[in-house]
């Protein structure tokens, strides 16, 4: 999901990579979780998140679908979003406890919070975010940010993020100029190009269906299977 940011006023300045100790200032809510309250529906999954929740939710998109997460369109491209529970406004995921169902298997976000990554060029730094938990906050002490993402493989982990980045980049930015060409009034039939808007339907739901309504093998290694179905979405 693009963000503008204002690196000078919304971060602490400075660019991370997975090996340097950054000192965080999370954890100061005494167990309230409120940045877990607080998500509107910017928690955006991506397939590792997929793959991840399938292990923990018995099932696939089809077991979380309306119950855990729901679509929207994001800069062009249609992705699930993680729900808010109807009754407290909280994450859906969020017990009674105020824990996360599956913190183990949490999506990319929630790791990340209140890191972000500023992608440039070929790869991308770790940014730290300040002001964005919704609670005052101690500083604790360094932690690498390694360490506070916890994936195990981080650099293929890393690998992946920026080739999803790459993709949906793309696919974002063709949504836009078809989007684009959708508008114009056709010269012979004076209205819109329905074969433009039928491709930028098929545009958006080609990503979908391939990397998130396809269950996942849990028996095999997920970057095995989405480089397999990156593969077959470069091919179209």
């Amino acid at each position: 999901m693009k963000r503008i940011m204002n690196l000078a006023a919304e971060t602490d300045g400075r660019l991370y990579k997975s090996s340097d100790p950054v000192r965080m200032k999370c954890d100061g809510c005494g167990g309230k979780a409120s940045c877990c309250r607080a998500t509107d529906d910017t928690i955006i999954l991506d397939p590792y998140d997929m793959y991840e929740l399938e292990k923990t939710l018995g099932g696939g998109f089809a077991a979380g679908y309306g119950k855990y997460f729901e679509l929207r369109v994001v800069d062009g491209i249609t992705l699930p979003y993680l729900m808010k529970s109807k009754e407290t406004g909280a994450c859906a995921l969020l017990g009674p406890d105020g824990k996360c169902r599956i913190y183990t298997h949490r999506p990319g976000f929630c790791r990340l919070f209140p890191l972000g990554r500023l992608y440039t060029g070929d790869g991308f730094s770790y940014i730290l975010q300040t002001g964005q938990c919704p609670c005052t906050m101690p500083e604790t002490a360094d932690v690498t940010v390694a360490g506070w993402l916890g994936i195990e493989n981080l650099k293929k982990y890393e690998e992946y993020a920026l080739s999803w980045h790459k993709l949906t980049e793309s696919r974002q930015k063709a949504a836009t100029e078809l989007a684009v060409a959708a508008s114009k009034p056709s010269p012979a039939s004076a209205g819109r190009k329905p074969g433009t808007v039928e491709e930028l339907v098929a545009l958006s739901m080609q990503l979908l269906n391939i990397f998130y309504v396809r269950d996942y093998d849990l028996s095999r290694d997920f970057y095995e299977q989405y480089y397999e179905r990156l593969e077959q979405i470069t091919k179209h």
